[in-house]
């Protein structure tokens, strides 16, 4: 069967892809911007995960600079997923000891949100790996090892030791290291999670089983949405 070949143009943002030949371009993130840009309401930030198309887009075609901020809670979720990767080949790394990345991947953001410290965060994530087999020559002050060298044990670790595999060592610093050179996006600790619930209001006005964006009354939902939400942002004003 010969797959049917469309174009749809869709002019309005609460339409977010054109699609054309089964390909989406997605369009509506850089036309909000310009939309903005016209009302005085320049952004000149975008909260987003790693992928670097849309960003890409939005510089081509928008006019002023827009800077792009890693959201901070898709970057703790692909670590995690970059670590689980690496278990099959690493019988040594279980899930206890994952868990204890994690934590410390969130610990290494989290010290730094006041100051938004760029190299802080990039020492703290590199002495991860290296705190965890026992070098504590590059921790910070939150070490335990530094406070009590001698009854130290590690909280997350099996049975409190070190780490001593030496190829599941290396597999863990790849992984730090794409992390750490994205130390200034991680920094300010940027966060789509309003965006995301939003979207999920918005969703539960305008199911996608339901095909309304093919028509204006997509316009309504989406307003719906947005009332809803400001409510709710009013209601926990007032307390």
């Amino acid at each position: 069967m010969q797959k049917r070949k469309y174009f749809k143009i869709m002019t309005k943002c609460s339409l977010n892809a054109l699609t054309f030949y089964g390909t989406k371009f997605y369009f509506c993130g850089f036309t909000l911007l310009n939309i903005c840009g016209e009302k005085n309401a320049a952004v000149s930030v975008l909260v987003r995960d790693d992928d670097s198309s849309t960003i890409g887009k939005v510089r081509k075609n928008v006019e002023h600079e827009v800077e792009k901020w890693s959201d901070v809670v898709h970057a703790k979720r692909s670590f995690g997923s970059s670590l689980y990767n690496i278990k099959i080949q690493n019988k040594s790394l279980t899930d206890m000891a994952i868990q204890y990345f994690q934590r410390c991947f969130g610990y290494a953001l989290k010290q730094n949100k006041e100051l938004e410290d760029e190299e802080g965060v990039r020492n703290g994530l590199n002495s991860i790996v290296p705190h965890a087999y026992g070098d504590h020559s590059s921790c910070g002050n939150w070490c335990g090892y530094l406070k009590n060298p001698a009854s130290y044990k590690h909280r997350g670790l099996p049975h409190g030791k070190d780490l001593m595999d030496k190829s599941l060592r290396q597999s863990l610093e790849k992984i730090i290291e794409v992390h750490a050179s994205n130390a200034k996006k991680l920094a300010p600790l940027g966060s789509s999670q309003a965006n995301e619930a939003l979207n999920n209001t918005r969703g539960s006005n305008a199911p996608k089983i339901r095909h309304y964006r093919s028509n204006e009354s997509n316009d309504f939902h989406v307003a719906c949405a947005v009332g809803q939400k400001i409510t709710s942002a009013i209601l926990m004003f007032l307390g």
